[in-house]
């Protein structure tokens, strides 16, 4: 029984591991929400995968799509409001007034998935847990068959 969840255990973190690097391999990168301006859709912490585009392709956006774009020197992302061939205007979910516009050639990519609290995936803190418990857990196991063991 413990053989079969220890094998389950490798297998989801193999096939996490091939999925991230099959995402980046086709273009889409992570994004990890820091403010709740999209709240309710996008919350902080969320893991927020984005599409990733170049101006050339920005032509296929529309009113109603969250975009990440680079603005003074920071990433946002926000949901466009109006956009015409020379400026975009976006607006966060959860804020009362637009955003000041944006150039075409300011746009990197467009939101394609989320996963909620997703970003805790990422924190090296939650991986040092889950691996003590699992070795902790890996040890109980194998002193409780000794124990058996010695009782038969």
């Amino acid at each position: 029984m413990y053989k079969k969840i220890e094998g389950l255990i490798i297998v989801i973190l193999m096939l996490f591991l091939f999925t991230t690097l099959l995402i980046r391999f086709i273009g889409i990168e992570t994004f990890v929400v820091e403010s709740d301006s999209m709240a309710p859709k996008y919350r902080v912490n969320d893991l927020v995968y984005i599409k990733q585009i170049d101006i050339t392709d920005v032509h296929t956006l529309e009113v109603g799509d969250v975009i990440a774009f680079n603005q003074n020197g920071k990433r946002v992302m926000h949901r466009i409001t109006y956009i015409d061939d020379s400026k975009i205007i976006t607006k966060g979910d959860n804020n009362d007034t637009n955003d000041p516009e944006i150039s075409r050639d300011q746009v990197f990519g467009k939101v394609v998935f989320n996963l909620p609290f997703g970003a805790h995936i990422l924190n090296v803190y939650v991986w040092i847990i889950i691996i003590g418990i699992y070795f902790v857990g890996h040890m109980s196991y194998k002193i409780y068959l000794e124990v058996k063991k010695g009782k038969t």
